[in-house]
Parts: structure tokens; C-alpha cells; sequence
């Protein structure tokens, strides 16, 4: 069986900014093609790029943090065990 790995490497904490970002500028883009305003578009389009702006200043802030440490963060969010409820097996041969 196929285990995925949905461990974060990292916390985004741009995250919430971004999806309102998206939303306000989605709403807007689609408004403006509704009604086809033009400004309303462009309006759109700047908040977006604002969100995508946010992107590119999390990843040059998280390349920033990997320098500093040099590896430190191969020990976070590793517990030693891969899903903690290692239970799965013993649940099995408890029912026959």
C-alpha cells in the first residue's frame, strides 16, 4: 500500500491573506466580466497580483530560514513513528 507523506515541511503564514486575496480579486474579476467594466477587471488583476506578490515573499522568507539553520529541519514534526495511531494492526488480529 502507497503511504503519502502529509507531513508540512513548513507553516504558510501568508495562507490566510492569500485566500482572501484570491476570493476578493476572483469575486471582483467576475464581477467586472458580468458587468463588463473594465476598471472593475484591472481592479481584479492588481489583487491578485498582491496575492501572487505574498507568494514570492513567503518562499524568499522560508529560503532566508533554511541558510540560517543549515538542516536543523530535518528533525520537525518527526515523531519517529509514520501515522501515530500504529494501532492498525493490532486491531485486526484482535477481532478473529
Amino acid at each position: 500500500m502507497i503511504r503519502l507523506d502529509r507531513s508540512r515541511k513548513r507553516t504558510d503564514v501568508w495562507l490566510g491573506e492569500k485566500m482572501i486575496f484570491f476570493a476578493i480579486g476572483a469575486a471582483l474579476g467576475i464581477g467586472g466580466m458580468v458587468t463588463g467594466q473594465d476598471w472593475l477587471i484591472w481592479v481584479a488583476i492588481v489583487v491578485l497580483v498582491i496575492g501572487f506578490v505574498l507568494r514570492l515573499l513567503d518562499r524568499r522568507n522560508d529560503s532566508n530560514d533554511s541558510n540560517d539553520s543549515n538542516g536543523s529541519n530535518g528533525s520537525n514534526g518527526s515523531n519517529g513513528s509514520n501515522g501515530s495511531n500504529g494501532s492498525n494492526g493490532s486491531n485486526d488480529s484482535n477481532d478473529s
